[in-house]
């Protein structure tokens, strides 16, 4: 997939959780929603694109059950699905933004508040 699908989908995603408020976004609907968002995406904006069966395999989901979150983020964005160049490359600046906010918190964190996940030896 290119990178313009990803910032569709984004776009999608943070259309109806964000803008709308039409799906929440929860530890159960994440995925879902990633999901469909991608497989649409995809579908609006390229040519070649991944067998159906494949994409429900990689996203382990059963293949009727993406037919129906592609329709259904259909009907929820009113099948308005094309993003312009100007949208992707607003969204591109918005996300390195975020990247560098991101990483200036971060380096403000004290090194105590770090959290370190244990390291998992083999055989033990």
């Amino acid at each position: 997939m290119s990178t313009a699908v990803y910032l569709a989908a984004g776009c999608y995603m943070h259309r109806l959780a964000v803008e709308e408020r039409v799906v929440p976004v929860t530890a159960r609907t994440v995925h879902r929603l990633v999901l469909a968002c991608l497989r649409v995406a995809m579908k609006a904006l390229e040519d070649l694109r991944y067998p159906q069966a494949r994409f429900a395999g990689v996203g382990g989901v059963r293949e009727k059950e993406l037919r129906v979150l592609e329709i259904s983020l259909c009907y929820l964005t009113d099948f308005e699905l094309q993003v312009s160049e100007e949208m992707l490359g607003r969204k591109t600046r918005a996300l390195w933004q975020a990247a560098q906010h991101a990483a200036a918190w971060r380096a403000r964190v004290p090194d105590e508040l770090n959290l370190k996940l244990p390291v998992r030896r083999k055989g033990g």
